[in-house]
Parts: structure tokens; sequence; C-alpha cells
């Protein structure tokens, strides 16, 4: 989530790329309640800290002192004891707190029903929970400044002349095997090349002209 848009590639066929690819370079929001705890406490936790957005829902469970590793008896029964617990230079991580929401948004439980279409009126189609709608509402506010249309620049003439016969080619093969290229063609791809063979002539050491 931290992963930070760094340029963008340009190209032939289709839309442009970015790097990273994978990535959600957007506006982000997390939703959280009551009921995420363990890993579900930790990755909130990290959310705010690294500044990746609003929390909206409730206060996590506040859980992360692990019990692992623990064998099973003999009679098939278990004893555990918490050995693992996180801390940060701030002291322990949401241990019996929990993380709290920037926006704090109350799961009733008939809008939680009335989400999943579960209402006494029996909708078929109902509108999103509390906490959804805020999520999308900050999403659309966050979201409009964000990234504006980018255009790549003008790729260079030498970029544009080697890329010709390329062009060309893949015309080519959509034409009877018996179809001559044209005068125009030939001209186009000795025209692009002379050019950029004069452009660099006068600063490339190495030719001999």
């Amino acid at each position: 989530l931290r992963r930070p848009l760094v340029s963008y590639w340009a190209m032939r066929y289709g839309a442009d790329l970015k790097t990273p690819i994978a990535g959600i370079h957007g506006p982000k929001v997390m939703l959280i309640d009551e009921t995420a705890g363990s890993g579900a406490d930790m990755l909130p936790w990290m959310f705010r800290r690294n500044k990746l957005g609003p929390l909206v829902g409730k206060r996590t469970w506040g859980g992360l002192v692990g019990i692992l590793g623990y064998p099973v008896l003999m009679d098939g029964g278990m004893v555990t004891a918490p050995n693992a617990g996180i801390w940060a230079e701030e002291g322990w991580v949401a241990e019996n707190v929990g993380v709290a929401p920037d926006v704090e948004v109350e799961q009733l439980p008939a809008d939680v029903m009335a989400a999943h279409g579960v209402g006494h009126d029996d909708l078929a189609r109902t509108p999103p929970s509390p906490a959804v709608r805020t999520v999308m509402q900050t999403l659309a506010t966050d979201a409009t400044a964000w990234l504006p249309t980018r255009n790549h620049p003008r790729l260079p003439r030498h970029a544009r002349a080697a890329a010709l016969p390329a062009v060309l080619a893949r015309r080519d093969l959509a034409r009877p095997p018996t179809h001559p290229r044209s005068l125009g063609d030939r001209l186009a791809v000795l025209w692009a090349f002379g050019g950029y063979e004069r452009k660099a002539r006068g600063r490339c050491p190495l030719d001999p002209r």
C-alpha cells in the first residue's frame, strides 16, 4: 500500500503503463470494526502510522499478543500461553486498547440487515451501510484532485523514425503477399532515418563523416 507512483511507460499500442504496475496509488480509506483483532489490529495500526488514509468504523478488538507453537497433549487436549507480543517506540501496539477510527460509524443491526437485503420490507436492492457510505464519500472527495489526466511528452524524432518500419511491417501483414510496397512508404522510411542521421552526425565522435 505504500508503493509510490514513480513513472509511466508510453506503449506503442494501448494505454500507458505505470511503475510500479501493482499498487493502489489513489486515495485510500480503511474500514474497521470491533470484531477485527490480531492481524486486523496490526493492519489498521500500520495504515495510520504510514499516513495512508483515514480509518472508518469502530475501534478494533485490541488483541495482538500471540499464542504460537504449543503442541497437542497426548490426550488430544491443548494448553496455550501468550508467548509473542508486538511493540514499537511508543509501547505495545494496540494491545488491550485496539485502534480507534478517525471517523466513527456505528454498525447498528438494522443497518447491517438492510445492507444485506434482509430488512423487514425484504427489499431486493438496499442502500449501503453507513460505514460504506462514509468511505465512498471520502474517496470521491479525495480522488477529484489526486490524479489529473496526464499525457506523455512527444516522442523524440529518432524514436518515431525507429518505430516507422515496424508500423509499416505490421500493416503489411494485412496485405496479400503479392501487394508491392508503395513509393510513398519507401520515401517515408528514407526521410525519417535520413533526418535522424543528419541530426546525429555533428555530435557523434565516432561518425567518420
